[in-house]
């Protein structure tokens, strides 16, 4: 679902084909060249802006508050003309590209009544979701006809990029461990815990006489790794609880911790696998890298052609203060 919300508000491209006369002077926060940009879709907007930001309206200083509102208009507005560029330039985008986006968004659901909850908890039909998705294609359309070829990055300047910033592509070490844990219900308090703890010790002890880890792990069957022989996966510094972290970085290969204690209750940890800190091969961060350094010069070249756009245009900002 999370996924599905950041693809959705990314194609959600706003100010849908309305005019003036269709919608009351209340409910505009802004004209571009006759076409309204709705006080809803700017609040959904300054909605989507807070919460990649992890903020609220009410623990915002009125003075950044004011700043974010502005911003969230202003990339509204910037995508009216963007589409209407567009237009004007005779973009046109097949209804079967646009079928294959919502595809797309399908199949990321188990079924297609998934899909459909989904849109209707976002009160969306399936005509506005294609509308929008066919405005955002437009855009993308638009600046990639214009840009596309000044913004291509050549493999040198990749791979220059890669070797003036190695330390970006430190993989930090990483251990991969198996556990065997004993729950304790910390509500219950001390002879629940206690009887946890008399457990984890008796299983620490037929660890350390040699018996197999893995059958141990599925014995204690207070865990859903239990199906793996324990197997937890891999974890990098940061990863883990404090106690768990300390215990399992300082362990080799193979070896097996003392009892670890947590909120889940107690561990005995085990390292299978453990690899150094590195730097990613230059072949594995290629792509990356590319995006990323195309990604900055499209942004810089839409900034300055967004500039002119709204320099010829004729925008009123109908939004009041307080909103």
């Amino acid at each position: 679902m999370a996924t599905f919300l950041k693809i959705v508000s990314a194609v959600l491209i706003s100010c849908s084909a309305l005019y003036a006369a269709d919608i009351p002077p209340a409910a505009m926060a802004a004209l571009v060249n006759g076409s309204v940009i709705s006080t809803a879709d700017y609040r959904g907007e300054l909605a989507r802006v807070l919460r990649m930001r992890k903020k609220t309206e009410a623990n915002l200083e009125p003075a950044t508050l004011a700043m974010t509102k502005k911003e969230a208009l202003e990339t509204l507005i910037g995508r009216e003309l963007l589409y209407q560029q567009s237009l004007k330039d005779g973009i046109v985008i097949p209804d079967d590209e646009v079928h294959a986006e919502i595809s797309k968004l399908r199949g990321q659901f188990p079924s297609e009544a998934d899909f459909n909850a989904s849109l209707d908890k976002l009160g969306l039909s399936m005509e506005i979701v294609m509308s929008h998705i066919k405005r955002g294609m437009a855009i993308q359309a638009l600046t990639d006809s214009k840009f596309g070829a000044r913004t291509a990055v050549a493999e040198n300047e990749t791979r220059g990029y890669y070797d003036s910033h190695l330390r970006e592509y430190l993989r930090p070490v990483r251990v991969r461990l198996s556990h065997i844990l004993v729950r304790f219900d910390t509500v219950t308090g001390n002879p629940e815990k206690a009887r946890a703890r008399a457990r984890i010790e008796a299983l620490s002890r037929r660890v350390s006489e040699g018996e197999d880890f893995a059958l141990l792990a599925g014995e204690s069957d207070d865990s859903a790794s239990v199906a793996n022989g324990g197997d937890l996966g891999y974890f990098t510094p940061g990863q883990l609880g404090k106690n768990m972290e300390a215990a399992a970085f300082s362990l080799g290969v193979g070896q097996v911790s003392a009892i670890v204690e947590d909120r889940f209750g107690y561990h005995i940890l085990k390292v299978t696998e453990r690899s150094p800190e590195e730097v990613l091969p230059f072949e594995e961060v290629r792509e990356k890298i590319s995006k990323q350094l195309q990604r900055e010069r499209l942004q810089a070249e839409v900034v300055s052609y967004l500039k002119r756009l709204r320099e010829a245009a004729r925008v009123e900002i109908h939004l009041a203060e307080e909103q």
